[in-house]
C-alpha cells in the first residue's frame, strides 16, 4: 500500500504568515485522491503548532509501521529553517530560543518514515529557508540531503530553493508547487515517472535566479509516480488556472531572515564621515545661494555656518522644538551654553 503525509503551514506566532501554504497543501491532497495514490492520508492545515503536528505524525507512522508499505510520500509547505547541520520544518508556535521544542527536525523525520521500510521513499518540500544562518560551505545543505538519502534504499527528495535562497509565492500557492502539478497537467493519459517531475520542475526555474529547486535522488530513474488520465489532467489545470500570476506575487521580504532584512536596511544608513560630507555639501549650497532682489529689499540676508562634530546634541530637545514649533519652515534652536 501507499500512503501520505501532507502538511501545509500559513499561520505563525513569531514568523511572517505564508498565505499561499494551506492552497499548495491541499492541491497535492488533492492530486492524490485524484490518482488514487494513497490509501491513507494524513492531511494537516489546522492546529499547525508542534505538540499537534508531532503527535499526529507519529501516531499516523505508527498506525502503519508493521504493514507492508510499497511508498510513502511526504509533503511539506511553510518555513524551514538549517541551522547547526540540522534542517527544521518550522510549524506554527515556532520560538527562535526553543527551535528543536517548535519544529520537526529533519532527522525525526527520517526516523519515522524509517521505521515505514517503505520501498521508495519522497519527500516534497517547498520552504522557504527563512531562517538559514549564515552557511561558510555553501554546500553544507547538499551534503547533509545526501546524508540523508542514505539513509533509504531508494528515495527522492524535491526541494524548491536552495539553502540562501527564498522560495516564492501567490496568496493563491507557491511557485514551486506550482511547478508540481505541471508535471501532471502537461502529461495527460500517459505514466508519468518522478525524473519527468524533476524535469518540469527545472525547466519551470531554469530562467529564475532567485530560486532555483534541487533534487537528492537514490533509485534508477524508472520509478513512477502513476497514470495520469485526461479527466485528473483537465482537473488539475481547472484548479491552477488562475495561480501563479506575476501581479499576485508576494515581496520577497515575506520570505527573508529577521538577519537579512537588517542587513538590507542598514544599507539605507550612511556612517558618521559620510553624514558629515553630506553637511558639509549642504553648507557649500546653502553659502553660495543667491535670494532673489524681491528677498533682498525685505530682508537682510546673513548666512552663518557652524560645524562641530565633536560638540554633543541633545536629540531630545531637539525633537521637542521641531514638534513644538509654530512656523513651517522657520526654526530657531539655543545650544545651552
Amino acid at each position: 500500500m501507499n500512503i501520505g503525509i501532507v502538511i501545509g503551514v500559513s499561520n505563525y506566532l513569531r514568523v511572517n504568515p505564508l498565505p499561499g501554504c494551506v492552497a499548495d497543501a491541499k492541491s497535492i491532497k488533492l492530486l492524490l485522491e485524484l490518482t488514487g495514490k494513497c490509501e491513507d492520508i494524513l492531511f494537516i492545515t489546522e492546529n499547525t503548532d508542534s505538540k499537534n503536528v508531532k503527535s499526529r505524525l507519529a501516531a499516523f507512522v505508527k498506525k502503519y509501521e508493521s504493514s507492508d508499505i510499497d511508498e510513502v510520500i511526504f509533503y511539506f509547505s511553510g518555513h524551514g529553517l538549517f541551522d547547526d547541520d540540522e534542517f527544521y520544518y518550522v510549524l506554527s508556535d515556532y520560538a527562535e530560543n526553543k527551535t528543536k521544542q517548535t519544529s520537526l527536525e529533519n532527522n525525526e523525520l527520517d526516523s519515522l518514515l524509517r521505521s515505514l521500510s517503505a520501498k521508495l521513499t519522497v519527500k516534497i518540500v517547498d520552504a522557504c529557508q527563512a531562517g538559514t544562518r549564515y552557511v561558510k560551505d555553501p554546500d553544507m545543505f547538499r551534503k547533509y540531503l545526501a546524508q540523508s538519502e542514505k539513509t533509504f534504499d531508494k528515495c527522492y527528495f524535491f526541494y524548491s530553493s536552495q539553502n540562501d535562497q527564498s522560495s516564492y509565492q501567490s496568496e493563491s500557492i507557491s511557485d514551486f508547487t506550482l511547478s508540481f502539478l505541471d508535471a501532471f497537467i502537461g502529461r495527460p493519459n500517459q505514466e508519468v515517472r518522478y525524473k519527468d517531475v524533476m524535469d518540469t520542475i527545472a525547466d519551470k526555474f531554469s530562467s529564475k535566479t532567485k530560486q532555483t529547486p534541487f533534487f537528492v535522488v537514490q533509485g534508477n530513474h524508472t520509478e513512477i509516480f502513476g497514470f495520469i488520465n485526461q479527466d485528473v489532467s483537465h482537473e488539475l489545470n481547472r484548479i491552477t488556472s488562475g495561480f501563479g500570476g506575476e501581479e499576485e506575487k508576494l515581496s520577497e521580504d515575506s520570505c527573508k531572515s529577521l538577519i537579512q532584512l537588517v542587513q538590507e536596511e542598514a544599507g539605507l544608513f550612511c556612517t558618521k564621515s559620510e553624514a558629515i560630507d553630506s553637511l558639509k555639501t549642504l553648507e557649500q549650497s546653502i553659502l553660495s545661494f543667491s535670494f532673489g532682489v524681491e528677498a533682498n529689499e525685505f530682508f537682510n540676508v546673513k548666512i552663518k555656518s557652524e560645524i562641530d562634530s565633536n560638540v554633543p546634541v541633545n536629540t531630545e530637545y531637539v525633537g521637542k522644538n521641531l514638534n513644538s514649533n509654530s512656523h513651517e519652515y522657520m526654526v530657531d534652536i539655543e545650544k545651552d551654553k
